[in-house]
């Protein structure tokens, strides 16, 4: 006769309720940008809270130009096109403001835009490229989130 450790012999009735109680939030959306998930995630990375899922879809609709989302011709806060025209336009902020304020009401309406700040910056001292930075901070009150702030940067054309 062998040998054998009572540490390799089966699972006890404890064992097995302790792991079937350990569950994985479901997942509430994908992540952008796309990449890889691990093993919990499946073959996408996914966001399992709904404030990163929100902050991530807001993002995404800031980030969106008009006719770019199939079969939502006016979803998206149109940025790019303002950003082109920065230097010709008289209130820019004010231009700005209003498409995300009316595009958000429209398609994100639980979130409640509180503040917006932009401010160009170089990229570096060796390029004259520059860059729009806006700054978002918004609440969504269903989620008990409150100043949750959100940065986008866009190149001046």
């Amino acid at each position: 006769m062998g040998t054998f450790s009572f540490k390799s012999v089966g699972k006890t009735i404890d064992d097995v309720v302790q792991q079937s109680l350990v569950v994985t939030a479901p997942p509430v959306g994908i992540k952008t940008p796309l990449r890889l998930g691990t093993s919990s995630d499946g073959i996408l990375a996914m966001n399992t809270e709904f404030v990163a899922a929100v902050a991530d879809n807001f993002r995404n609709m800031l980030l969106t130009n008009h006719g770019e989302r199939l079969a939502l011709i006016d979803f998206g806060a149109n940025l790019r096109k303002y950003v082109s025209e920065y230097y010709h336009l008289k209130d820019f902020d004010g231009t700005v403001m209003s498409s995300i304020k009316r595009t958000t009401a429209k398609y994100m309406p639980f979130i409640d835009l509180d503040s917006f700040k932009s401010e160009i910056a170089n990229t570096s001292s060796f390029d004259d490229r520059r860059i729009l930075r806006i700054r978002l901070t918004y609440n969504v009150a269903q989620l008990g989130v409150t100043g949750k702030m959100i940065e986008i940067m866009l190149a001046l054309t």
